[in-house]
């Protein structure tokens, strides 16, 4: 996978003020940072814990729902460069990634 730095996105961050658009920067590199050293307590920790948690896995069908997430994520994910969409959303103050969504891409 190609996670170079959380800095490779920051030009495709769109939030309403600064502060916004660190806040979102920090807890993709959380996110990032917990999927490289394989440590699931994190992702589950920036997780909502409802039905508003998705994600689609490279050439997977998406999954729906906190715990069918987890799941997935211990079953890894294939390798190559992809092409990943996370979407976050302020819940009491906090950052969740709700969505992550990841395509292979051909180089």
């Amino acid at each position: 996978m190609v996670f170079s730095s959380t800095k490779a996105v920051a030009g495709s961050v769109f939030c309403s003020n600064e502060d916004s658009r660190a806040a979102v920067l920090a807890a993709n590199a959380r996110f990032y940072n917990s999927f490289r050293e394989g440590d699931l307590a994190v992702i589950q920790t920036i997780s909502p814990k409802g039905d508003n948690c998705c994600c689609v896995h490279p050439g997977a069908s998406g999954v729906i729902g906190y715990d069918n997430v987890m799941e997935s994520w211990t079953k890894g994910s294939s390798g190559g460069a992809q092409f990943v969409t996370n979407v976050f959303e302020k819940i009491n103050g906090q950052l969740f990634i709700c969505v992550h969504h990841a395509s292979p891409v051909d180089l």
